[in-house]
């Protein structure tokens, strides 16, 4: 999925009063998260290096839609003015919080494929700089700006008030938002029961790891001690073995349990100052939350190429035509397993082979200029006829459609289709020369009809004629333009001996017609020709009969 490139003002509608209630719950949780935050506040009562809201507002936004922008306005203005008490700071504030949900969201939606922005390293990239880093720079510079002309934070103070703001807000976009979002677009924890069970062993070595580094059980040995990372090869683990929204939720679990040690004076990040504390380990934390991130995008979309190419594996096993891929030079660099039905080869024994070896010699040439017309050209494609030699030596007509990928990146060579198509050319020999036959017969018959001395009227079923003879027209004294297409006894005037004219319904045609399927025996009758002469035939009447009916 392409990040989306336009504002999609609809998301910024409320759609039904379930939008209205559900912006209310927003509100509610926000503040709930703000005010937990604000505990922790050390440097500045509005600022704090813990701030959970951030990563629940950023969430919201990507799942659920611009529109729900109110609830942080409101949860933000509630949980701080009950901590300041000052309007005018209090809204600055609310403000830069709003703007930072709908900035990260926006930039993410356009740049980083919003809800599947974890799909992708480069929207993983994306994401951090973006949500993580830029517009919590924003809620921050916003934020510590309005402190300062309501007296709540002096000129002197502004860069630790806005580092500790700003690092807070990150970690809340870069732990806690992206598992929210991974649990909100995929299913959690869609595994089989052996891997249930191994990922239950991680994550309890996790917990177990997490608990001695932060729990303060070994304090008097281990204090200050760099043992922090020793949870990392665990979180490498999950991230390599399973998904990421397993990895994701094991990041959550070390964090909670690292702030809860940490804010109770245990573990490797303890020093005189409680905010330098919170803010050390706040950055240990993004740092791995950003490495886990990244780690398992790339394993998320090697997974999905594998299974492309496993996918891609089974159709070309199941197909019916035979796939090679080839260099420049012809060299066969793949060959599906199907070339073995159609050739009789391993799907490996053709490998770094020229394909030109099993070409009929006859055919090379129409081969060689195929692919240098078609190696001039990116994408180009051509279809041919060839010959190509089996393993068991015998020859099969083949038909190739080559296209060149050779700058398609995973494929970089020309795709080659190979279809078994003697059959075909076999059926079509044997119909040119059953068509040569017809043909031959039909000039002999033609020859004999038009030539021979008898005069021969054919007519259609209705009596119209629709070819003669030289030697009828000779006898009745017409040309072919005044007798084709008219009916027989408009252009032949036939009389008994007494000179009585012959109704059609007394002639040996006028017979075949009504009766349809019975031949009239020699009749003797009397011509006139076109100039008034009488002469006397004899005359015989033979239907044609073709599918049971009269031609």
């Amino acid at each position: 999925m392409e990040p989306n490139r336009n504002i999609d003002w609809s998301r910024f509608r409320l759609h039904s009063l379930k939008d209205l209630i559900a912006i209310i719950v927003f509100a509610g949780i926000y503040f709930l998260a703000a005010e937990f935050g604000l505990e922790f506040a050390f440097v500045n009562a509005s600022a704090s290096g813990i701030w959970p809201a951030t990563g629940i507002s950023v969430a919201v936004l990507i799942i659920f839609g611009y529109r729900f922008w109110p609830g942080i306005f409101v949860g933000a203005f509630a949980a701080n003015i009950l901590t300041l008490g000052n309007f005018g700071t209090t809204i600055g504030i609310a403000i830069g919080n709003t703007l930072e949900g709908l900035l990260a969201a926006y930039l993410v939606n356009r740049f980083a494929g919003g809800s599947n922005v974890f799909s992708k390293f480069r929207y993983s990239v994306n994401y951090i700089f973006f949500a993580g880093a830029l517009s919590t720079a924003l809620s921050a510079t916003i934020g510590v700006t309005s402190l300062t002309p309501g007296g709540l934070s002096n000129l002197e103070d502004y860069a630790p008030v806005w580092f500790t703001w700003w690092l807070g807000d990150m970690g809340g976009a870069l732990i806690l938002a992206p598992f929210l979002i991974l649990l909100a677009v995929r299913k959690p924890f869609n595994l089989k029961v052996r891997d249930y069970l191994e990922l239950f062993l991680i994550i309890a070595v996790i917990f177990i790891s997490s608990f001695i580094i932060f729990g303060g059980l070994l304090a008097p040995i281990i204090k200050n001690a760099p043992i922090e990372y020793i949870v990392i090869p665990f979180l490498i683990w999950i991230a390599a073995r399973f998904g990421q929204l397993e990895s994701s939720f094991a990041v959550i679990l070390f964090s909670i349990i690292a702030n809860i040690g940490t804010i109770n004076g245990f573990g490797p990040f303890i020093m005189e100052d409680e905010n330098n504390s919170i803010l050390f380990l706040q950055t240990f934390l993004s740092v791995i939350s950003v490495t886990i991130l990244l780690l398992s995008a790339v394993m998320a979309e090697r997974k999905r190429f594998f299974d492309e190419e496993k996918r891609l594996s089974a159709i070309m096993d199941k197909s019916f035509d035979a796939v090679i891929l080839i260099d420049q030079t012809a060299n066969i660099m793949y060959s599906s397993p199907s070339v073995g039905a159609l050739l009789g080869y391993g799907p490996c024994k053709l490998v770094n082979t020229s394909f030109i070896s099993i070409v009929n010699p006859e055919d090379e040439y129409k081969l060689h200029a195929a692919l240098d017309d078609l190696i001039k050209r990116e994408g180009n494609v051509f279809s041919i006829d060839i010959r190509i030699k089996r393993k068991d030596g015998a020859w099969i007509c083949a038909e190739i459609l080559c296209t060149n990928l050779l700058r398609e990146d995973g494929v970089n060579a020309i795709v080659c289709n190979l279809r078994d198509i003697s059959e075909r050319v076999a059926l079509k020999k044997q119909l040119e020369t059953e068509t040569y036959e017809i043909k031959k017969a039909f000039a002999f018959d033609e020859t004999l009809f038009r030539d021979m001395g008898e005069g021969l009227i054919v007519t259609d079923n209705r009596g119209v004629v629709i070819a003669t003879n030289r030697a009828a027209l000779k006898f009745l004294g017409h040309n072919r333009e005044s007798f084709t297409g008219k009916k027989v006894e408009e252009v032949v005037r036939a009389e008994d001996s007494a000179g009585r004219v012959i109704p059609i319904s007394e002639r040996p045609i006028g017979e075949v017609l009504m009766k349809r399927t019975e031949s009239i025996p020699n009749k003797d009758l009397y011509y006139v020709r076109q100039d008034g002469a009488r002469f006397p035939v004899r005359v015989m009447a033979t239907p044609f009969i073709f599918d049971s009916k009269l031609a």
